[in-house]
């Protein structure tokens, strides 16, 4: 890692470093803890969010060096009156953090997922897009997110609504797009 720090999630595509990271996890006293309990939209999610610091110098594979921190997070309840649990874990080249500062900087970019990419992905398709070209999916990818933008800039509230409001309709979507350039947006 190049001089920047960083708190990067870890999936089950990075086998051994998740592994590590259960391993300390399961075996060690968290340094800091920080528990957070959520009501939103008829359900409730609790989060333990614990780190462990002073991990071992070979914990991880080659190319994994300078990781300083192992989060866990633990997300629990209901949804839809079924129960849930699930565990996140995340390495941190950030040294002795406080597991209260993980959770606001964690949620912050679940927050930025949820609004953006899972619109992105669900309502528009952008995971299910059949092209294979980078220059082109790329292309897609800003055109999707200008026509989130656009939306939002026009007070539309329902992506789907807006969606099904101007599909096909030509010169109500320019007009759309010249209000916000009458904003200087």
């Amino acid at each position: 890692m190049d001089g920047n720090d960083c708190v990067i999630q870890v999936k089950g595509n990075c086998k051994l470093v998740l592994k590590a990271s259960k391993q300390i996890a399961k075996s060690r006293r968290a340094s800091t803890r920080y528990k957070t309990r959520e009501k939103s939209r008829g359900r409730i999610e609790n989060r333990r969010i614990r780190v462990f610091n002073n991990l071992p110098e070979k914990l991880f594979p080659d190319g994994w060096v300078g990781i300083k921190s192992i989060i866990e997070i633990k997300t629990w309840g209901y949804r839809k009156k079924r129960k849930y649990e699930k565990f996140h874990y995340y390495i941190s080249t950030l040294p002795n953090m406080k597991a209260k500062e993980y959770a606001k900087g964690i949620r912050s970019h679940w927050f930025i997922e949820n609004k953006l990419h899972w619109v992105k992905d669900t309502i528009l398709g952008e995971d299910k897009s059949r092209i294979k070209s980078h220059k082109i999916s790329s292309i897609m990818s800003i055109f999707r997110s200008s026509v989130i933008n656009i939306f939002q800039i026009n007070k539309i509230k329902s992506l789907t609504r807006g969606i099904e409001k101007y599909a096909n309709r030509l010169e109500t979507s320019i007009e759309l797009i010249n209000i916000c350039h009458i904003r200087k947006i």
